[in-house]
């Protein structure tokens, strides 16, 4: 989103914080888009949490879904955020292309080194007319089942509930 729009936004939502009407504003980002101008922005208009996502943090999964960074953009992102005073989020996806049950359970315990506030965790769905429809359909993909994609969830679940990572 162009800067001028992001602060004519925030600059609302920054009234009702004032106004004590809303206790934080909360906003996701991909993690190669953060830096110390955009940090310094974001708490001007007293931006309170960031969610990265992230969705994995297995090269060979980041690459095969074009996601367009790397896990070394998320520990620098994760970094300068909690820097600046700034809680940390994390969204994962499991099931994406390449991924497997042991790639989430890595995934959960680098999350946790990165000590975030909170933990967001998506299972992988195939949506119509997608890049990821197309690579079902050519059968270069293949999804999680629902039962494997729970079975999953649970277990990177227990993992930030044992560590106290909402």
């Amino acid at each position: 989103i162009d800067i001028d729009i992001q602060k004519d936004l925030l600059s609302v939502a920054r009234e009702y914080v004032e106004k004590n009407i809303i206790d934080d504003i909360r906003l996701s980002t991909r993690p190669d888009c953060i830096n110390d101008e955009i940090l310094t922005m974001l708490k001007e208009y007293r931006v309170s949490i960031i969610e990265l996502g992230v969705q994995s943090l297995d090269d060979r999964v980041l690459i095969d879904s074009v996601r367009g960074h790397s896990d070394e953009d998320v520990f620098k992102s994760a970094d300068l955020i909690k820097s600046y005073g700034i809680k940390l989020g994390l969204q994962m996806m499991t099931g994406l292309p390449s991924d497997t049950e042991e790639k989430c359970i890595y995934t959960a315990k680098k999350f946790i080194e990165l000590k975030p506030d909170c933990v967001r965790v998506y299972p992988t769905l195939v949506v119509r007319d997608t890049g990821l429809e197309k690579l079902l359909n050519e059968s270069k993909y293949s999804p999680f089942t629902l039962e494997q994609s729970i079975d999953i969830v649970k277990k990177v679940l227990v993992l930030f509930y044992t560590n106290n990572i909402n």
